[in-house]
């Protein structure tokens, strides 16, 4: 007990540990921040791919007899199981969607535009769509089915790739701070030469230093990595606040609704830093020690 005491005592002057401290939070902020993207990002892309799957385009060309044509297959494909809803879209609706591209004051009547059906598949269910497309065969012989797949791998692409990047930012930020922290540590070894002599020589071991060393950089990363955890939870809730209010447009930020999977991977990059930092602090001590008298 006195000599774990004393080797606390001598071992426990160390100045730079509100540094250490300091690092940890900024980079446990960083890798929560990042992560949380990650988490918006995979979520979303999980709604926007289930809403894509469960949406259907089915469009008809321009032809005289187009309007009954879609009109006789929307009534078709409302009977089959698996439609929620089909809907022959209006001249306004199509306006609306063209808009972006056309401008508010295109003339669409003068243009050759295809009858559009609006399908809506119900949650779950299973819709047969070859037996679709014969049936519009029968109906509709220049109907096209678009299932969006196009557009469902392309954000599947694009969200994994921001997955990637928030998640190769929250490991790097977490390997930077270990390293400025297992470098403090070998600075520190080299500082207290002296002391770590006088351990020695009072019958302290290699391991058990090298465990005071450790436990004190762990110490200062765990400090220090709470703020920066607390720092970046508060920035997350406070962002989902202002989206909640209005103030920031959900298509914009599309944060999850955080559940408690989310908080507690959100708590994961102070858990792994402090444990990396242990660890490297742990391995960088005994082999500095090792090379001593």
């Amino acid at each position: 007990m006195i000599g774990s005491r004393r080797r606390s005592m001598i071992l426990g002057r160390d100045p730079a540990r509100g540094q250490l401290a300091g690092i940890a939070a900024a980079a446990v902020f960083v890798a929560c921040v990042a992560l949380a993207v990650a988490l918006a990002a995979a979520d979303s892309t999980a709604r926007w791919r289930g809403a894509l799957a469960r949406a259907l385009t089915i469009e008809i060309a321009p032809a005289p007899e187009a309007a009954a044509q879609a009109a006789r297959a929307a009534d078709l494909l409302r009977a089959m199981p698996g439609v929620a809803a089909a809907e022959v879209l209006g001249p306004e609706r199509i306006g609306a969607l063209l808009a972006p591209w056309l401008g508010p004051d295109a003339r669409l009547e003068e243009l050759p535009l295809p009858v559009l059906l609006d399908l809506r598949l119900e949650p779950g269910g299973t819709f047969d769509a070859d037996a679709a497309r014969d049936m519009l065969a029968l109906v509709a012989p220049d109907a096209r089915i678009d299932d969006h797949r196009a557009w469902r791998d392309a954000i599947a692409r694009l969200a994994w790739l921001a997955v990637g990047l928030a998640s190769a930012v929250a490991l790097a930020a977490i390997a930077a701070a270990a390293l400025a922290i297992a470098m403090a540590t070998r600075a520190r070894l080299a500082a207290l030469r002296a002391d770590i002599e006088t351990l020695h020589l009072m019958g302290a071991g290699d391991g058990a230093v090298a465990g005071e060393f450790a436990g004190a950089a762990m110490r200062s990363t765990a400090a220090g990595g709470t703020l920066g955890t607390l720092a970046a939870l508060a920035l997350v809730a406070a962002a989902r606040h202002a989206t909640a209010v209005g103030m920031i447009d959900p298509g914009a930020l599309p944060l999850p609704a955080f559940t408690a999977f989310h908080w507690t991977m959100l708590i994961l990059p102070l858990a792994g830093c402090t444990l990396l930092v242990g660890l490297i602090a742990t391995w960088i001590a005994r082999a500095a020690l090792r090379r001593l008298p």
